[in-house]
C-alpha cells in the first residue's frame, strides 16, 4: 500500500510553495516599477488632450481676427464663446481637466490669451 501511495505521488504534477512565492515576488516587483509608469502616461495624455484643445481655440480665435479684424473692446470667454461657435469651432466649446470651460480672451490690440488648468499654463500670441 505504501508503495502504491509513493508511485501515486511521484508521478502527480504541481508547484512548490517556493515557486509559487517566486512568481508572487515577481509579480509584485513589476507592478511596483509598471503601475506609476502608466499613470503618469495617462496624465500626461490627459495634459496633452488639453493643450490641443487650448490650440484649437486659438486656431479658431486667429480665424475669427482675420474674418473680423480687432476688436473694439475686449472679449471674454463668453464673447470668444459666442463669436465663434458654429462658424470657427464646432457645436461645444473645449474643456480643462476639472470640466470648467476653457478660458479664451482677446486684448483690443489683438492678442490672444486661452488659458487651461494651471498644470498646462497659457498660450498667448498674435
Amino acid at each position: 500500500m505504501l508503495f502504491k501511495m509513493k508511485k501515486y505521488l511521484k508521478n502527480e504534477r504541481g508547484f512548490t510553495l517556493i515557486e509559487i512565492l517566486a512568481v508572487i515576488i515577481i509579480l509584485g516587483v513589476i507592478a511596483t516599477i509598471g503601475i506609476p509608469s502608466v499613470l503618469e502616461h495617462v496624465e500626461n495624455s490627459k495634459v496633452n488632450s488639453e493643450m490641443q484643445s487650448m490650440l484649437v481655440v486659438k486656431d479658431a480665435a486667429k480665424r475669427w481676427l482675420l474674418d473680423n479684424g480687432k476688436p473694439g473692446t475686449a472679449m471674454t470667454t463668453s464673447d470668444c464663446k459666442a463669436a465663434f461657435i458654429p462658424n470657427y469651432l464646432d457645436a461645444t466649446w473645449p474643456e480643462k481637466l476639472d470640466g470648467t470651460d476653457i478660458e479664451c480672451s482677446i486684448a483690443t490690440n489683438g492678442t490672444i490669451t486661452v488659458t487651461g488648468s494651471t498644470t498646462n499654463g497659457t498660450i498667448t500670441g498674435k
